[in-house]
């Protein structure tokens, strides 16, 4: 319970990564606030925070929005307290060909995986100078290839067997593997690293250099 007095905002519950991230953030003492888009996944999440008993607030709410978001942390300061831990893990993905894209599919995408990530990596490590001194990180945790939903229906068992043979780990990453290492990160003790992006794949990237 090294969380416990802490309270988290993760982003995205929705997806599996989301909601592992926000039960692992529970278990570990913090009360937590969640977001996401589908009033119907939300829901389960919340089903699944009550199980746990964790004490939390929920909002269905568009992350485009700068208002509604702004609201939204209002309560959750209102309802939780002041934000120590925030997890962002919205997304929004087109499967379309980029020649049958949309501009509003681009914006779209845009306002959600720019403006709300952030465009992470350079963004996190420019926050992560400025924020130092405040005694606030920054980091970035990159998963590999993790088993989800969307990669079950979007990959075939060929594609996600070839991309087997090139993690050292021997398997896909699961979404509790991701939220393992946002709890590390979020840790009290972890108060000097900042500025770091965090692969977890299993050692791809690092197969792949050894490989060149």
């Amino acid at each position: 319970m090294h969380l416990s007095g802490k309270v988290a905002v993760v982003t995205g519950v929705t997806s599996e990564i989301g909601r592992a991230t926000a039960l692992r953030l529970a278990s570990e003492g913090a009360a937590v606030a969640v977001t996401g888009h589908t009033p119907s996944k939300l829901d389960a999440v919340i089903a699944d925070l009550r199980k746990v008993g964790a004490k939390f607030h929920a909002g269905a709410l568009d992350l485009s929005q700068p208002q509604v978001v702004d609201e939204f942390f209002a309560e959750v300061a209102r309802i939780l307290g002041p934000v120590d831990i925030l997890v962002n893990t919205a997304a929004w993905r087109v499967r379309q060909p980029f020649l049958e894209t949309t501009y509003a599919d681009w914006r779209r995408t845009f306002e959600v995986c720019v403006e709300a990530k952030g465009a992470v990596h350079a963004l996190a490590k420019a926050m992560a100078v400025d924020l130092a001194p405040h005694g606030i990180t920054v980091n970035v945790v990159a998963p590999g290839v993790v088993e989800t939903q969307y990669v079950r229906a979007n990959l075939t068992p060929a594609q996600i067997q070839k991309r087997l043979e090139r993690i050292p780990a021997g398997r896909l990453a699961s979404p509790d593997d991701c939220a393992a290492a946002v709890a590390h990160l979020a840790a009290p003790d972890m108060g000097y690293l900042t500025g770091q992006i965090v692969y977890v794949d299993g050692g791809f990237l690092s197969a792949g250099v050894l490989a060149r």
